[in-house]
């Protein structure tokens, strides 16, 4: 008999909220790679890359930002939040 764990898989809303919870625990480094595993794993979808630059600018990192917020805009350029990040 083995004890093997149950495969669980996460839906990736759900596991964007848990990312958005660890970065609001202080744990944003942790935050953060959740975020760019979740643009990896979701290509077309905008919504990590814009929580990932609002993490990355609340901590300095505006380069890194401005980077994460164009990803969101190849996936979706009618996305506001990174439109107005960008001056654009």
């Amino acid at each position: 008999m083995t004890n093997a764990q149950p495969h669980v898989t996460v839906d990736p809303v759900t596991a964007l909220v848990a990312a958005l919870a660890t970065d609001r625990a202080g744990q944003g480094t942790a935050a953060r790679d959740g975020m760019r595993q979740l643009e990896q794993a979701w290509p077309a979808w905008d919504e990590p890359s814009v929580r990932l630059a609002e993490s990355l600018r609340s901590v300095g990192e505006l380069a890194a930002a401005e980077q994460a917020y164009q990803r969101a805009l190849e996936r979706n350029p009618q996305r506001i939040e990174a439109l107005i990040a960008l001056g654009a």
